[in-house]
């Protein structure tokens, strides 16, 4: 159990370090990679990258569902009025799931969900039995 919610930590950490660094043109100096080596870590934990841009991108949410599949709001609309010259995605927001189906700790699967203008900006997502709440 210990082992399980560890490595659910480190994906949520990991994923949520490429909210920052993991743009597809971003210098080296930004590179996920790199951005793990600047992490102070706990003694006895330790941080990996579980998954980054291109599977998904702007990730503001995640959940991890019941069989280690890690679920991502995407908001890369999100407020796209007051930055006009970045690009919109026409079919809109994404809801992901990444998933490890080799067993090596990293995302080698992904899959969208959901697409769709209505959700838009999602900031929020629960895993409830068998229902997906967005907010």
């Amino acid at each position: 159990m210990l082992s399980t919610i560890t490595r659910n930590i480190g994906w949520c950490c990991s994923l949520l370090l490429t909210l920052s660094c993991s743009k597809s043109n971003a210098p080296a100096e930004h590179s996920p990679e790199r951005s793990l080596k600047d992490l102070k870590v706990h003694e006895g934990l330790e941080v990996t990258l579980f998954a980054s841009e291109p599977m998904f991108s702007n990730p503001t949410n995640i959940a991890i569902d019941e069989r280690g599949r890690v679920w991502v709001c995407e908001a890369y609309n999100y407020r796209n009025q007051y930055n006009p010259k970045n690009p919109v995605k026409k079919e809109g927001d994404r809801i992901m799931i990444l998933e490890d189906t080799d067993g090596d700790s990293k995302a080698d699967n992904s899959k969208i969900f959901y697409q769709g203008t209505d959700v838009n900006s999602a900031l929020g997502i629960s895993l409830v039995g068998n229902k997906v709440i967005v907010s």
